[in-house]
């Protein structure tokens, strides 16, 4: 059975608050990692922690770069290569792209 996820982020969502969300219903971190890892490497982390705000909970998911990363300066033809070569379901790659 297909699984429908409508997100309607009307005013904008950060990526680390989507990432949360979809954490929160479900969505496996340790392959949301292993997809990321795809792209560029080991050189992000995504750490997963509970925030409580007035009696809402919900999951916080920091994206950093590890600590022997540098920020990268990359231009879409860099992006677009990452995506490229990266080990991704086609659709995904495609989707991406």
């Amino acid at each position: 059975m297909m699984k429908i996820l409508r997100f309607e982020p009307n005013s904008g969502i950060a990526g680390d608050m989507a990432l949360g969300a979809l954490v929160d219903i479900g969505a496996d971190l340790d392959f949301i990692r292993s997809q990321v890892a795809a792209v560029v490497g080991r050189e992000v982390e995504l750490t997963e922690s509970m925030a409580m705000c007035q009696a809402i909970s919900a999951t916080n998911i920091v994206v950093s770069l590890t600590p022997d990363a540098a920020p990268p300066l990359r231009h879409w033809s860099d992006i677009r290569k990452l995506i490229e070569d990266a080990e991704l379901v086609a659709e995904v790659r495609d989707c991406s792209l």
